[in-house]
């Protein structure tokens, strides 16, 4: 078989691209290093820069919140004081007035006593007097009834008469000292229950009365929240970004341009090995058949069409 100029040419040319995409791979690694190494320092310094402002407003919030959580509860505390002082005053004038009630009430039953105990004691002067009305008309009727006796003829009848006269004043005398000691009786009674009935009186108007207020326990005052101990961010640094080998990568494109050298046969310098993919499929370059360029109206160098 011919030797297959454009094939060695296409091979020896995708060495070279193998080289250069080493060395152009190389540099453009280095270049992506760096933008990579720069976009993580910006990075970090952007995090670090936030993480700062937000712990410093973190620490400011809270003592704001800390501040008006303390004025409230102390604006609470003093209107709970003002509010509870104030129904102390308001129990102390109520309960003040109720023991001014409850003594005019006591005074109104000493006078409702002295007023029972006068209508009683009227009672017993009239029925006193009474009595001695009756008393004084005995002794006058037995007068009259004696003297009558009197004058009558002498003898046993005129003596009877005399002592029957004197037997009905006693009875009479009798009868009105019994009332008079019964009416006595029942004053005695009823000046007792006079007694018993302002006795309740004053109970009742005692139980009526107001307890006496005390004064009420003070609130507690109230204190701020202890300040806690904030610890700050720590500082972020800028992420990993692996290294990459320029030397590495150009040792890369060699050897990938080696291999395609090695797939030449140069054990006989007017026979070449071409790959074993054909042309049609596989384009131009190594592993091309030179059949293939004839069919496709191909000339080599001097013109002529390839031919197997």
């Amino acid at each position: 078989m011919a030797f297959d100029p454009i094939s060695a040419g296409l091979t020896i040319a995708s060495v070279g691209t193998s080289v250069l995409g080493g060395i152009f791979g190389a540099d453009q690694a280095g270049k992506n290093e760096r933008a990579a190494k720069k976009a993580a320092k910006k990075q970090a310094k952007a995090v670090n820069r936030y993480n700062k402002r937000k712990f410093k407003n973190d620490v400011f919030n809270f003592k704001q919140q800390r501040e008006y959580n303390y004025e409230t509860a102390l604006k609470a505390y003093e209107y709970n004081t003002q509010v509870q002082n104030l129904k102390y005053d308001t129990q102390v004038r109520a309960y003040n007035k109720d023991q001014q009630n409850y003594a005019n009430q006591l005074e109104f039953n000493n006078i409702a006593l002295r007023q029972a105990y006068m209508r009683e004691q009227n009672v017993m002067r009239e029925l006193s007097a009474e009595q001695s009305f009756e008393r004084q008309n005995t002794y006058i009727d037995a007068l009259k009834a004696k003297a009558a006796a009197s004058l009558g003829q002498s003898g046993a009848s005129t003596d009877r008469a005399v002592m029957m006269a004197l037997a009905e004043k006693g009875r009479q005398l009798a009868v009105a000292d019994a009332s008079f000691t019964g009416a006595i009786r029942e004053s005695n009674i009823n000046m007792f229950d006079i007694a018993i009935n302002k006795m309740g009186a004053d109970m009742r108007a005692e139980a009526a009365t107001m307890l006496k207020p005390v004064n009420p326990i003070p609130l507690v005052k109230p204190t701020k929240a202890p300040m806690p101990r904030f610890t700050e961010p720590a500082e972020q640094l800028p992420g990993f970004v692996p290294q990459s080998s320029g030397t590495a990568s150009i040792l890369g494109g060699i050897s990938q341009g080696l291999g395609a050298l090695a797939q030449l046969d140069f054990t006989d310098p007017n026979k070449f090995t071409p790959a074993p993919t054909p042309f049609p499929t596989e384009g131009f370059g190594t592993g091309s058949n030179p059949a293939a360029y004839g069919s496709m109206g191909i000339t080599d160098f001097t013109g002529n069409i390839f031919r197997q």
